[in-house]
């Protein structure tokens, strides 16, 4: 009874012709989840050598799956030789790590001749991320903005500039003040909140217009702006 425990089971074999189906598919499903990720994208880390990757992750895995079979000596002989490799890239967006997980689930279950699993996956995935990307889950809008300020000293009308943001501001919060261009220009740089963000571009329209302004602009977090 105990020896039975430690048999090799039977190796699992494959026809050509399901190999080929079985890559090809896995091909076609790397495809498609690479499409998904370039339409999706947002920010600038953005990577073709990681959108290829997608693609071939999702192929080779099912090679390997087709490899190990139902072998444990041979699951065991790859994870030992993976062991070997270090990956040293950095996945820059931990959205991307859910995409490298699809491709490999993908490639899993096609590997496995699990195609029903995978084409019902596939079609389930890619509801699931158009439905997350068109509803933009997990935006917040924040009314808190970096205003940086240039000014020249003797035009500057600080009442003028106090009037606007009590006009636009809930609070303002003075971060930095430097001068530049031999005392010519002062830099200001504000942490301030807006009673109303849609009115930002006109905020800014304003100071711009103040006298002695030399040159104003809004600065904002990528994950609160598009």
């Amino acid at each position: 009874m105990f020896q039975d425990l430690f048999k090799e089971p039977q190796t699992q074999y494959y026809q050509s012709e399901l190999i080929v189906i079985n890559i090809v598919a896995a091909f076609i499903f790397g495809l498609i989840i690479a499409y998904l990720y370039v339409r999706t994208h947002k920010g600038s880390s953005y990577s073709q050598s990681f959108v290829q990757t997608l693609v071939l992750m999702c192929a080779t895995t099912s090679i390997v799956m087709m490899i190990i079979g139902n072998s444990l000596a041979r699951a065991f002989g790859l994870v030992g030789a993976f062991s070997i490799i270090r990956f040293r890239t950095v996945v820059k967006d931990s959205r991307d790590i859910a995409f490298l997980f699809l491709a490999l689930g993908m490639g899993m279950a096609l590997g496995t001749n699990s195609h029903l699993i995978a084409f019902i996956g596939m079609i389930a995935m890619s509801a699931i991320i158009q439905i997350v990307h068109m509803t933009n889950v997990g935006r917040k809008v924040t009314e808190h903005h970096l205003l940086n300020m240039r000014f020249r000293p003797n035009a500057y009308d600080e009442h003028e500039i106090e009037r606007i943001f009590k006009t636009y501001l809930k609070a303002h919060l003075t971060l930095n003040i430097s001068s530049i261009k031999a005392n010519e220009l002062s830099e200001v740089v504000y942490e301030i909140k807006l009673k109303d963000p849609a009115k930002s571009r006109e905020f800014v329209n304003e100071v711009r217009a103040a006298p002695g302004i030399d040159g104003a602009r809004l600065v904002a977090s990528s994950e609160h702006w598009e």
